[in-house]
C-alpha cells in the first residue's frame, strides 16, 4: 500500500510524481502521507521505498529482459497491479518508444481502461474484457503496421486522439480445448528470488466464466460481470485432468479457481473424484 500510494499521487496534470515531497505537496496528499507514516511509524521509510527502492525497483526491471527485441509489451492488471504496471510502461516507452503497449485485466473493463488509454499517453491499447478472440487480430494488425485499426473491444490512441471500444467488447466462449496455462517463467521467477520461502505459492485454474446465480439476481454489493454474466464451464473432465496436469508438472498441491462461482454439478460430477484421487489439494474455490 506504502509503494503504491507513494509512487502514483496523480495530480490533476495527469502526470505521475515519485518523490515523497511529491506527495506532500498538495492538502490531501499530506493528509495522506500522515496516515502513511502511521502505518509505517516512519517518514524516513517512506521516503526510502519512494525515492530509493520503487527506482531500483523499476531499474532492475528494465535491465533484467531485453525489452528491444519485443515489439508488443503487454500488462495484465487485476486489484493493485494497475500502478505498478503504468509505472513500469512508462519507462519502457521513454526508452523504447516504437514498442506498443498494451494493457488488458479486469482493470481496465468498460470506461475503466477507456480512462486509462484516454490520460496516459504512453498506453496505445487497451483490451477490454475477455480477449481471447481480439487480441490475435490486434497482433495481427500491429504486425502488418495497420496500427489505428478499429476492433470489436479494443480502445487505443492515435496521436492525442483516443478511441474507445469498450461499447462493442465481446464474450468469450470458455472451450475445453483451451491450452492448460504455462507457469514456467512464473515458477523460475519464485525460484530465482526465492519468494517460496516467504509465502505459498498458488497456482490459478479457471473451470467457469460468468455467474449462474448472477445471471437469475444480481447481487447488489457485486460489481462483476456486467457483459460477462452469462454462465460458462469446461466439462468435469477436463477441469479434473486440468488440476492434475498442475499439480504433477509443477508440484504444487495449491490452486486457486478464478472462477465467480462454482456449477453446483461440480459437486456431483468433479469434487467426489477429487477425492477419491487421494491427492492432498489445497484449494480455494
Amino acid at each position: 500500500m506504502v509503494l503504491l500510494l507513494c509512487a502514483f499521487w496523480t495530480q490533476r496534470t495527469r502526470l505521475i510524481k515519485n518523490s515523497w515531497d511529491d506527495l506532500r505537496s498538495t492538502e490531501t496528499g499530506s493528509q495522506l502521507a500522515g496516515r502513511l507514516e502511521a502505518l509505517t511509524g516512519s517518514d524516513t521509510l517512506c521516503r526510502e521505498i519512494v525515492d530509493d527502492i520503487i527506482p531500483q525497483f523499476i531499474d532492475d526491471s528494465l535491465k533484467r529482459i531485453n525489452w528491444s527485441q519485443y515489439r508488443v509489451i503487454g500488462f495484465s492488471t487485476t486489484f493493485a497491479q494497475t500502478l505498478a504496471s503504468l509505472l513500469l510502461a512508462k519507462h519502457l516507452k521513454e526508452r523504447y518508444a516504437d514498442a506498443r503497449i498494451i494493457f488488458g485485466g479486469a482493470n481496465v473493463d468498460a470506461e475503466m481502461g477507456f480512462e486509462i488509454v484516454k490520460t496516459f499517453s504512453w498506453i496505445d491499447y487497451v483490451v477490454h474484457g475477455e480477449g481471447e478472440e481480439i487480441f490475435g487480430p490486434l497482433l495481427d494488425n500491429i504486425w502488418e503496421g495497420k496500427y489505428f485499426e478499429p476492433l470489436p473491444g479494443v480502445s487505443l490512441r492515435q496521436g492525442k486522439r483516443p478511441s474507445p471500444g469498450l461499447l462493442i467488447a465481446g464474450c468469450s466462449k470458455i472451450s475445453n480445448d483451451s491450452p492448460i496455462p504455462d507457469y514456467s517463467d512464473y515458477l523460475s521467477e519464485v525460484e530465482r528470488t526465492q519468494l517460496d520461502r516467504e509465502t505459498q505459492v498458488q497456482l490459478p485454474f479457471e473451470s467457469s466464466r460468468g455467474c449462474w446465480w448472477g445471471a437469475k439476481f444480481h447481487c447488489t454489493f457485486c460489481g462483476l460481470n456486467r457483459e460477462t454474466m452469462s454462465f460458462r464451464r469446461k466439462h468435469p473432465d477436463r477441469v479434473y485432468a486440468e488440476m492434475l496436469e498442475l499439480a504433477g508438472k509443477y508440484r504444487c498441491l495449491a490452486l486457486n479457481a478464478t472462477d465467480n462461482i462454482i456449477d453446483m454439478d461440480y459437486f456431483d460430477e468433479l469434487l467426489p473424484r477429487l477425492a477419491e484421487a487421494e491427492v492432498d489439494f489445497q484449494l480455494f474455490l
